[in-house]
């Protein structure tokens, strides 16, 4: 497997990343294979913020992104958030040592 993601800049340009760790991606919605913004502000909406995980060793238990139910209309930072990205939470599953269950 090849990690491979998209970045939109502020100009709109695209980057692509890719590494051949075996990498997964923790903060992916499973139904549509898309990021949740991860940084609201008044000129840029977007996810810059990953949690990687190598699914050989452990499995992804869920994610939380918070605040959890935001309005897009209302930018961070703001009263209630005080910075411009949104917290990533993820729980993982560990395999016992050398049992290679998870």
């Amino acid at each position: 497997r090849i990690l491979s993601f998209t970045k939109k800049r502020l100009l709109q340009q695209e980057r692509t990343y890719k590494s051949d760790l075996e990498l997964e991606c923790a903060n992916v919605i499973p139904q549509t294979k898309e990021t949740e913004y991860t940084n609201i502000t008044k000129d840029f909406q977007g996810t810059i913020d990953y949690i990687f995980f190598n699914s050989d060793v452990s499995s992804l238990d869920n994610t939380v992104l918070l605040p959890q139910n935001y309005d897009p209309d209302v930018h961070l930072p703001n009263s209630l958030w005080p910075s411009d990205h949104r917290c990533i939470k993820s729980s993982f599953k560990f395999a016992k040592l050398g049992s290679g269950v998870l």
